[in-house]
């Protein structure tokens, strides 16, 4: 028995190549998981776009082509990761969250359940008079990561939203892009805000007291984590960051300011022309973001009146789980471990 139990298994349901899983392996969850591999991913700043034949500059994918061919859907989950932003065209028409439910549950894992509400994914409309800059869909939203504050453990690693109505004028930026691009303008900055935590709180009943959905308990929490989250080489894992819920600083005195900087600093980066890019999004397109890279937020002034968006989040075991699958294997060890 101990002669065999360690070995990889032969047979149709396990693949041989290590090699086939690497696109995957930071996504495992295991303790000695890498960072993800950016000679893997291709990283963007804003190129610009202004042909009169090319709408923008991202990758897209066929709604239809996707949910009904495994090999589409597996290569729509690889490109997710390589590219960070997906947008999905010809989405069926629906007012309801049907359509992003079945999808994301078909074809990504499944949508995380939000524990202070019934419904797993959330409705943005605009709201005359809203508090909460995420309904006031005239004004600016500055880019954050979703869930900056998580609900449970990490952020989310996938972010998906259905157009329901209407259009928004999306701002998207590559932050791990603007990461490698601080660790070379200004090491220090990048490695203070590696370093040292940013703290965050959210109210989940009063950041969302102009949406339309019931919550069903009150939660608060707190985080603490860096705005930058790399392995002890320096290598991005993640970015969590959003200045809407950011706390009174916990960095010690003699390291506030080189830190304060250095936040001032990225926040000018992701919101510079040179790595923010707009993109318009409309009734029957889906986007779908790599929410450890991705990072969002909303023109001012140019959604139109009507727009309704829906949307939630894929954990990383979720994501993980089904690209597993679609590749007809387990998750294999390492040889030689």
């Amino acid at each position: 028995y101990s002669s065999v139990v360690g070995k990889v298994l032969d047979g149709q349901r396990h693949h041989q190549r290590n090699k086939d899983f690497e696109w995957l392996r930071a996504y495992s969850g295991f303790a000695n998981a890498p960072a993800p591999d950016l000679s893997l991913k291709k990283l963007w700043t804003n190129q610009g776009v202004n042909d009169v034949n090319v709408n923008d500059q991202f990758e897209h994918r066929d709604f239809g082509t996707v949910v009904s061919s495994d090999s589409a859907n597996l290569e729509l989950m690889q490109a997710v990761m390589e590219h960070g932003v997906i947008i999905l065209d010809n989405v069926p028409v629906a007012d309801d969250s049907s359509v992003l439910m079945d999808f994301v549950n078909k074809c990504l894992g499944g949508m995380q359940k939000d524990p202070a509400r019934d419904e797993p994914n959330w409705v943005i409309q605009r709201k005359a008079g809203a508090v909460s800059v995420s309904y006031a869909q005239e004004r600016r939203l500055n880019n954050h990561t979703d869930q900056s504050v998580p609900a449970h453990g990490i952020p989310a690693l996938l972010l998906v939203v259905n157009y329901i109505e209407g259009t928004g004028h999306n701002t998207l930026v590559d932050g791990y892009a603007v990461a490698e691009a601080l660790k070379q303008r200004k090491p220090n900055a990048f490695e203070i805000l590696t370093t040292y935590g940013n703290c965050q709180e959210r109210d989940f009943v009063r950041s969302r007291v102009d949406s339309s959905q019931k919550g069903t308990q009150p939660m608060l929490l707190a985080t603490n984590h860096p705005i930058i989250q790399a392995d002890a080489q320096g290598n991005v894992i993640r970015i969590q960051f959003n200045e809407v819920f950011r706390t009174p600083s916990t960095v010690p005195f003699d390291k506030f300011v080189e830190w304060h900087e250095a936040y001032l600093l990225w926040n000018e980066m992701i919101h510079s022309p040179q790595f923010e890019v707009e993109v318009p999004i409309s009734q029957k397109q889906m986007l779908i973001l790599d929410n450890w890279r991705v990072l969002h937020g909303r023109a001012g002034g140019k959604s139109s009146p009507n727009r309704v968006i829906m949307g939630g989040t894929v954990v990383r075991e979720a994501f993980h789980s089904k690209a597993v699958q679609l590749m007809g294997g387990f998750y294999p060890p390492q040889q030689g471990r």
